[in-house]
């Protein structure tokens, strides 16, 4: 019995179980189980990775509980749940509009973990199983499939609730009206949208860190903080239309990147190039032709339309040194975005030769996929290949690699 426990925990160690989302009980990373985290940052990321549902459903039951068990603390947790500050708490408000505080980083912090928990969710009971019933193979392919999937998922929801305010709005066909009246009114439902849509970018920067890292991951990190730069300013300042048309003319776009990357780990060829054609149409028509009308707009129109106002009573802090910070990280955005569309016509160039679409910005997925499926290969055949006789186990896959290595030696001679 010893030395058959010897040899379990010897396997055990030399070829851990694998499991879909890399191995772990509530984790999307494929990361592998025996990195040591290093560093503060490292070790709260490696915890959340292992903890990716049970940490927000613990917390949002928390909230919840407290908010429905004790009345008396309902002051302190509606923030959590619920929008704040309605019409009319602020002064001077006589538009029926929204007021912003910092209450407004509870209803954030909710949905950051509500993103969280659910990702985590779909990852391990839908996504993922999802993709081993289509056919994908190999750990990592199936993982990284269960990503695109929750981001087409969620661009999908939130571009038809952005475009929805747009389409409703007086801002949807005139320039002039993203920056008049100022300062921009603030319903309910963009109030909403825009709170959830930062919380999202929130949990971005958390999956950045979860995730396995890309080439681009520098450039993802600065663009996902200029994003949140961006909506925090202009959320701060009341743009709020200008932020509102921005997200529309972005998220269209990433709807169809991962909607084609799904069809490619399905190895549907033809699908995938489809999709990466319209994608590139749609990239170039909203980021290389509304957007720079919109950057335009803000850099030429606003100054002419709006009169720097400060006043803390109504909350508005518009001055000459947010607009010039403002427009700089749009240009920044901008210069990130050019740099993404020259990796975009590298695609499209292979596409065209025929080679198919295949993302440069990510590492090699197409090698981690073969990989991972010998990985499971040699995992599977370590199990079957290992017989017990009188209690202790035989390995008898070294046998066969010399029988390999054998015949590999006659057809030489």
């Amino acid at each position: 019995m010893a030395m058959g426990d010897a040899a379990t925990r010897t396997k055990s160690k030399s070829s851990p179980e694998r499991r879909p989302c890399g191995g772990r009980e509530d984790s999307s990373s494929y990361a592998e189980e025996d990195e040591a985290p290093r560093g503060v940052v490292g070790r709260v990321m490696h915890f959340l990775v292992n903890n990716q549902i049970t940490v927000p459903a613990n917390i949002l039951w928390f909230l919840i509980t407290l908010h429905l068990a004790l009345p008396a603390l309902r002051e302190y947790t509606t923030s959590f749940i619920f929008i704040s500050y309605p019409p009319g708490t602020r002064e001077g408000d006589e538009s029926g509009s929204y007021g912003k505080g910092r209450l407004d980083l509870c209803y954030v912090f909710t949905w950051v973990m509500v993103f969280t928990g659910l990702r985590g969710v779909l990852m391990k009971y839908v996504f993922v199983p999802g993709a081993r019933v289509g056919g994908v193979r190999g750990v990592k392919a199936q993982t990284r499939f269960g990503e695109q999937a929750w981001t087409f998922m969620y661009y999908a929801v939130a571009w038809s609730v952005g475009f929805r305010l747009v389409y409703d709005s007086d801002y949807l066909t005139s320039l002039h009206a993203m920056w008049a009246p100022y300062p921009n009114p603030l319903p309910a439902e963009l109030k909403r949208y825009y709170l959830l849509q930062l919380a999202f970018w929130i949990h971005q920067l958390i999956v950045l860190h979860l995730e396995r890292a890309r080439r681009d991951h520098y450039a993802m990190l600065l663009h996902h903080l200029i994003t949140l730069a961006l909506m925090s300013c202009s959320y701060t300042v009341d743009v709020t239309r200008v932020g509102n048309m921005i997200l529309v003319t972005m998220d269209f776009a990433d709807i169809l990147l991962p909607a084609a990357k799904m069809m490619k780990y399905l190895n549907w060829s033809k699908s995938c190039d489809l999709l990466f054609v319209c994608f590139l149409l749609a990239w170039f028509v909203t980021r290389h032709i509304l957007f720079p009308t919109i950057v335009w707009s803000a850099a030429v129109q606003a100054p002419q339309i709006m009169d720097p106002v400060w006043d803390t009573e109504k909350g508005v802090y518009w001055m000459h040194e947010w607009f010039v910070g403002f427009v700089g990280l749009l240009g920044v955005l901008q210069v990130i975005i050019c740099w993404w569309f020259w990796l975009i016509l590298k695609v499209a160039y292979k596409v065209v030769r025929g080679e198919g679409a295949e993302d440069n910005r990510s590492d090699s997925e197409d090698e981690g996929q073969d990989n991972d499926e010998e990985e499971d290969e040699k995992i599977n055949g370590k199990a079957n290949g290992s017989a017990k006789s009188n209690g202790v186990e035989k390995d008898v896959q070294p046998a066969r690699k010399r029988s390999k290595r054998r015949k590999g030696g006659d057809t030489q001679e």
